[in-house]
């Protein structure tokens, strides 16, 4: 039998209201800082690969040999 959706929300509004212990919002914290500082440690890969390729087709396409 399906339920409704609004009667979901209903039966489950005790959980929405439940409120994370200090150290699990530390702990999430932490995560997401970890997180934050891997995504510009890979943009910033990403965007000197991207350049050392570009200066490689170049050298490539203006005739220059390593």
């Amino acid at each position: 039998m399906k339920k409704n959706i609004s009667d979901l929300f209903k039966d489950n509004q005790h959980k929405l209201n439940e409120k994370p212990s200090p150290q699990t919002w530390r702990r999430l914290e932490r995560r997401l800082d970890e997180r934050r500082h891997y995504s510009k440690v890979s943009l910033f890969r990403q965007i000197t690969s991207i350049a050392a390729l570009l200066t490689l087709g170049a050298s490539h396409h203006a005739g220059f040999t390593l």
